[in-house]
């Protein structure tokens, strides 16, 4: 227990290592959520910064898609956890390559809708649900 010896407050050895290494854990824990939320917004900048892949779409149709996206990319940001920055980096690349991917998909759909056959719009709906699924199946670390 701590004692008060005049203005100096003075711990015993095994309450100094125990006070210690929980100041260091909750360190350690701030400084992984704020290294995430840096990866997010990374993640986030890597998709909207790469060029639009929604010219077919209206404006209303265009933010559900980015908002659906950016949740998708902000998910590869959180499994990077407990990955160096090289690994973090990779994963998140390779997520935002992905959604994007994925966005150009409807977005072909859309641009196209009007010209395909019902034949060619389901096989285009099928491959743009087996991608999806294929992105909701990876593995999160």
């Amino acid at each position: 227990m701590a004692r008060w010896t005049g203005r100096v407050c003075a711990l015993t050895l095994s309450e100094s290592i125990c006070y210690n290494a929980e100041a260091t854990t909750r360190g350690d824990e701030m400084a992984t959520e704020q290294k995430l939320e840096e990866r997010r917004q990374r993640a986030a900048q890597m998709l909207l910064e790469s060029g639009v892949v929604t010219p077919a779409l209206d404006d209303d149709q265009a933010e559900v898609l980015l908002d659906w996206a950016l949740a998708q990319v902000g998910t590869y940001a959180l499994s990077s956890q407990g990955l160096g920055e090289e690994q973090a980096n990779g994963k998140i690349s390779h997520g935002v390559a992905r959604v994007r991917l994925l966005m150009g998909m409807v977005n072909d759909i859309i641009e196209r809708w009007y010209e395909l056959d019902r034949v060619q719009v389901v096989e285009r709906l099928t491959k743009l649900m087996s991608a999806a699924m294929d992105l909701e199946g990876r593995e999160v670390e």
